[in-house]
């Protein structure tokens, strides 16, 4: 009797430490790890006249709360590597017009990702343009996007619904 007590003793302390070693080896992310956000502009034509800093007015999925749709403003809640992706739906008005814009981390940097695009005030008049970046990030970086209508040309952004957004989320 006393060796089937002990036996099963040493068979449950066993299968706690190899549950505990395996915990170790294949850790899961805890959910603060956890950062993805998804927005798009919902204000219909807005005006891009030189640098305009865009604001995704309309959240669709914040994970860890670090896109802010009153500033624009993505804040890093922690250290790692983060992908950022922006697409924007531009009109031309009276003339044709360079257009576009750039995923921006804090002020600047070198990681700063751009895309451009031509367009001319034909029948429709619409141009998409779109790019994506990989950023290292510390606490407290910010990304956003800045639209620029080049050569003093003025241009709008938006006017479908979800046509015109910004979404990133935490690689590792």
């Amino acid at each position: 009797m006393k060796i089937n007590y002990a036996l099963i003793v040493l068979l449950f302390t066993t299968s706690i430490s190899i549950a505990q070693v395996s915990q170790n080896l294949n850790p899961q992310p805890s959910l603060t790890d956890q950062v993805a956000f998804k927005a798009q502009l919902i204000s219909n034509n807005w005006i891009v006249n030189g640098y305009t800093e865009v604001i995704f007015d309309s959240v669709l999925i914040n994970r860890g709360n670090a896109y802010d749709n009153k500033t624009g403003y993505f804040v890093a809640p922690s250290v790692g590597l983060y992908y950022f992706h922006a697409q924007l739906i531009w009109y031309a008005t009276e003339k044709p017009h360079t257009v576009g814009f750039k995923i921006m981390k804090n002020k600047s940097s070198k990681e700063d990702v751009e895309s451009w695009i031509e367009i001319s005030p034909t029948v429709q008049g619409a141009a998409f343009t779109s790019t994506s970046t990989l950023m290292n990030l510390v606490i407290g970086d910010t990304v956003k996007v800045r639209a620029d209508a080049a050569y003093g040309g003025t241009t709008t952004i938006g006017g479908y619904l979800g046509d015109t957004h910004f979404f990133g989320y935490k690689v590792y």
